[in-house]
């Protein structure tokens, strides 16, 4: 795995590196959008403020990838891999994306985020999409991307895909 520093939160370690709009409804804690049709039964999540959007000839979602949180990931990283359009490598790397590890303390020393720290940052919005393109552009920049073991085919696979299912 490769730890690429994060500017938009110092002193934090990052974890790596035709349309229908459809109404939201809220189940718990996520912004689900749901349809009755039978050709699009796939339950999305979004983030509230932007709403869903599903292609009317498809059987499959169309994801906001610019806007989500960690925690809408979750379930949306999980759909994608139970469906087989990504691998397990793929999956652990969308899940972890957007919530650092933990931070910077004392004389480099490693510190855990506090619970409210955690709940924060699985709540803010990540662009998947850029920070996806940031770890490939990372990877050639440093010269890795011919490294086998870097994940940079890994990375541009999981940005076809970022980019086959979701709408920019």
């Amino acid at each position: 795995m490769i730890v690429q520093p994060n500017n938009a939160y110092p002193g934090y370690l990052p974890v790596s590196i035709s349309r229908q709009k459809l109404p939201l409804q809220t189940t718990g804690t996520a912004s689900v959008a749901t349809t009755n049709q039978p050709k699009q039964s796939v339950t999305l999540l979004a983030a509230a403020k932007n709403p869903v959007e599903v292609d009317s000839g498809s059987s499959y979602a169309n994801y906001d990838f610019t806007h989500m949180t960690p925690k809408q990931m979750q379930a949306v990283a999980q759909q994608l891999h139970k469906s087989g359009q990504i691998d397990v490598d793929q999956l652990f790397t969308l899940q972890n994306m957007g919530v650092p590890l933990g931070k910077v303390g004392p004389n480099g020393s490693f510190v855990e985020l506090t619970p409210e720290e955690r709940t924060r940052f699985e709540n803010s919005p990540v662009n998947y999409i850029d920070t996806t393109k940031s770890a490939i552009r990372f990877l050639q920049e440093t010269g890795y991307a011919m490294d086998p073991k870097s994940g940079y085919e890994q990375f541009k696979s999981l940005l076809a895909t970022l980019l086959r299912v979701g709408f920019v």
